[in-house]
């Protein structure tokens, strides 16, 4: 399974006591049920991205939904759920400059949420 080189949850993983997060790109319906029981998972989606533009400005708003199950449990331990917005002028950033920057701003908070979490459950 592809994973990724730079993780930002990784960045932040002992914070939380996590040796490391491997990110398996695809359906989890396709992972191995039985190995997947054994194992702490995060998983997560976006449900809305919207781009609102006008002449001179664009707001972007984005939800997004994370939830961590551990093992031998069927319904996550916690769920967090986060929406962004973010407003920019035309003259000053372009509209794929912005949408990259709310895409780093998404990880990093929720990776912030998550390690927070994690944590505080022990």
């Amino acid at each position: 399974m592809p994973v990724t080189r730079r993780c930002v949850l990784n960045e932040k993983r002992d914070q939380a006591g996590i040796h490391l997060f491997e990110i398996i790109k695809g359906d989890l319906g396709d992972v191995d049920k039985e190995w997947l029981a054994k194992q702490t998972y995060l998983s997560g989606e976006l449900w809305s991205y919207v781009e609102n533009s006008g002449c001179c400005q664009t707001e972007l708003r984005i939800r997004s939904r994370i939830s961590l199950t551990e093992p031998g449990k069927t319904a996550p331990t916690f769920e967090v759920f986060l929406p962004l917005d973010g407003f920019f002028d035309h003259d000053q950033s372009t509209l794929d400059k912005e949408k990259l920057k709310l895409a780093r701003r998404l990880a990093r908070e929720l990776a912030s949420k998550v390690i927070t979490a994690l944590a505080n459950r022990k």
